[in-house]
């Protein structure tokens, strides 16, 4: 459905609770402080998930995104040597002797 043309609405008061609930969560797995619900009253009632995380970044204090980002690219670092490590002491096990 296009939304071009269209003003923005406000969401339904069962709508918001979901977006709320899921800047929370999303907040949580990337590591920044949660909101309370007097941050997320502090939103507009027509602002999408995507504006309200963005909103929560911005103002995050303490925990910025950048280090939250950086401790997730060195954990992937570590499972990366971590697979490469046990790929390539496989691979030497399995040929045996070279005579």
């Amino acid at each position: 459905m296009s939304t071009i043309g269209h003003s923005r609405r406000s969401l339904a008061p069962r709508a918001v609770r979901m977006r709320n609930a899921c800047v929370r969560h999303a907040a949580r797995s990337l590591g920044l402080p949660v909101p309370d619900s007097a941050a997320l009253r502090a939103l507009p009632d027509d602002a999408s998930l995507r504006d309200a995380l963005s909103w929560w970044r911005t103002r995050v204090t303490g925990v910025s995104a950048r280090a939250a980002a950086a401790e997730t690219a060195g954990m992937r670092l570590l499972r990366f040597a971590w697979m490469t490590t046990v790929m390539l002491l496989g691979l030497a096990f399995s040929y045996g002797r070279v005579q």
